[in-house]
Parts: C-alpha cells; sequence; structure tokens
C-alpha cells in the first residue's frame, strides 16, 4: 500500500493521497490483502481502523461466522468529510473465490461455486459486525465477493439493509467480470439506507473484463510486446466507482418562518397572519423570550431581517437590475 501510495504521489502530488494504516504488519494470511486509500484534503480518518477477522468474528450456533482461511480480513475506516464535517464508514472485503473447496465445509449445493457456505456466513458476520460497531452511520462496503448478484452472500447483505447500488441504478444487465463468454458482478458498492442517500451515481469502469487475457499484468508465459502499463487489464475484475454528495447541515435562522433560510418581508407577513388567525405557532417564535407568541414578537422578527428593509431574494434582485440597467442608460 505504501509503495502505491508513494507512486500516486510521484504522480499528482505530495500528500494527495494516503492509506489507512491497519496497525498490523500483515493483514491477512497470504500476498492478497484489502485496502483503503484516501485523499487526505478531502477526507480524515476519524479514529483507529476496525478489523473483523475470525478472533473477533460474531457466532451461531455453528460455531463463528467469519473464518480467515479463504477469506481476507474485513478493513473499515470511519472517516469525516472536511467540507461538511458528515462522518461515513468505508468496509473492503475480499471473499474465499469459487475455485477451491480445500479449506470448505460444503453442504453437497456447489451451483454458486464451491465455497459458497463460507461466504455466505462471511457476508452475515460482515453485516452484523458494521451494524454493531457503527450503527446507523453511513457506510459504503466495497471489495471483491466473489459472489455473483442472485447468490446467498449477496441476498443476506441485501436482508440486512445493504442496497447493490450498481443493480438498483444499472439493471440487471450490469456486469463487473467475463468468465467463458458469460458475464456477471462479483465486485459491489453496497449502500446502508444512510449512505444510499448520499449517492450521486455509480458505474463499472469495464477497463479489464472486456480485455483479453493475454494483455494482463501477469508476465509469464508472454512476450514482452504484450507487457504494458495501461490501465488495461491490470485485473481480471472491473472496478465499481461511486459518486456521493455530502452536504453540511443547515443552520435554522431564527425568525424564518418559511424555512428559505433568511427572514423577510415574506415570512413577517405569514407570521403577522399566522397571529391574528389564532394559528398554533410553535414557542420557537417567541423572539422577545416573554413566554408568549404575539404580535411583540413581529417587531422583533423585522429586527432579524437578513437584508436592508426586509426586502424579500426577487426584490432585491429586481433592485440590482434597475439600477444595473440605469447605469447602463447613463453612460
Amino acid at each position: 500500500m505504501a509503495h502505491l501510495v508513494d507512486a500516486l504521489n510521484a504522480e499528482f502530488g505530495e500528500g494527495t493521497y494516503a492509506y489507512v494504516d491497519a496497525g498490523v504488519e500483515q493483514l491477512g494470511t497470504d500476498a492478497i490483502t484489502s485496502g483503503i486509500l484516501y485523499r487526505p484534503a478531502v477526507v480524515t480518518p476519524s479514529g483507529a481502523p476496525q478489523i473483523l477477522m475470525e478472533a473477533n468474528s460474531p457466532s451461531d450456533e455453528e460455531g463463528v461466522l467469519f473464518a480467515d482461511y479463504g477469506n481476507r480480513p474485513s478493513l473499515s475506516q470511519l472517516f469525516t468529510h472536511t467540507e461538511s464535517g458528515k462522518t461515513f464508514v468505508v468496509d473492503v472485503n475480499h471473499l474465499k473465490s469459487k475455485g477451491s473447496s480445500s479449506s470448505c465445509q460444503e453442504d453437497g449445493n456447489t451451483e454458486q461455486g464451491f465455497c459458497n457456505r463460507k461466504r455466505t456466513r462471511a457476508a452475515m458476520a460482515i453485516a452484523q459486525w458494521l451494524q454493531s460497531t457503527y450503527q446507523d452511520t453511513p457506510m459504503i462496503l466495497l471489495g471483491d465477493y466473489n459472489a455473483y448478484a442472485q447468490e446467498d452472500p449477496v441476498q443476506v447483505l441485501a436482508e440486512a439493509g445493504f442496497t447493490d447500488t450498481v443493480s438498483e441504478l444499472k439493471g440487471s444487465a450490469s456486469y463487473s467480470y467475463t468468465y467463458d463468454g458469460l458475464v456477471g458482478t462479483l465486485d459491489y458498492m453496497f449502500n446502508n439506507a444512510a449512505a444510499r442517500d448520499m449517492l450521486v451515481d455509480v458505474t463499472e469502469w469495464h477497463i479489464n473484463s472486456d480485455e483479453p487475457e493475454f494483455f494482463d499484468y501477469n508476465e509469464e508465459y508472454k512476450p514482452a510486446l504484450f507487457l504494458n502499463e495501461l490501465p488495461f487489464r491490470a485485473s481480471d475484475h472491473d472496478p465499481v466507482i461511486g459518486t456521493y454528495q455530502l452536504d453540511a447541515d443547515v443552520q435554522a435562522v431564527t425568525g424564518d418562518w418559511d424555512g428559505d433560510e433568511d427572514v423577510d418581508n415574506n415570512d413577517i407577513r405569514s407570521f403577522m397572519f399566522a397571529i391574528i388567525a389564532r394559528q398554533a405557532i410553535d414557542m420557537a417564535f417567541d423572539l422577545n423570550n416573554d413566554g408568549k407568541v404575539n404580535t411583540r414578537d413581529i417587531a422583533v422578527m423585522r429586527s432579524l431581517c437578513t437584508r436592508s428593509r426586509c426586502a424579500t431574494e426577487d426584490a432585491q434582485n429586481n433592485g440590482a437590475r434597475r439600477n444595473l440597467g440605469a447605469l447602463l442608460r447613463s453612460r
């Protein structure tokens, strides 16, 4: 991870990217591992990263749900978005592949590939662990789940409240992997409900799965002519890219009757009519703090106007246009 970040920063400028330090010498038991890169100018890690593995896995009557062998540890990090102050969680996973049954206790059904039970139980563990650790915080789950969209691990996450964003926004024709001329999704960006509210768009970047294997990153059994440093076939899976919009919470404006984030003549008129009509009025409009809402609060509201003479936004804009027109005519 450090080597990758150094290469990125050499290209884009020192400090442009950083990585989440998992706090261990090696995350997982083999050369394949998960990691999180981020841009320090945009987000800041909040607290230490959290790691799910067999040692701290939730359990059921059959034992621990998350098995280390075959599944890479689930790595999560809470971030704070600098501009909005909003927090969210990124969690990265890489579940057991379909290609080997040596470490799996199967139920005899291999229609979903080898080790479906191991992947499914890992998905159960991930959902329970994240919801216990972060509760209602927006969560974005990324990674290679080695399960197609209708298979058990994905359905477990869906039943736990995590949306398959690509399938939802792009439809069932989405894919991130091809095998023997068939296509499907193995790579995902799941959202819980809070993160889904921030999602603008998501797509798969088809730079890998559509490309021929002999252009891939492996150096064995091919002439040097086929090796390249292009982004294409850098993996056999396609990355998933999401766009999120995090807006700062709008601070309530004292005296803003109509909720448009200002105080003007529209607010004053509506407030006055509500008092005259003896409507039920929130005590937030006891603007002079005398314990009741009445006509005396109207004068206080006038003092809170956000524009000169309590002008409305439309009136102010029209006045500016008239002044500009007069200035142009004078020339």
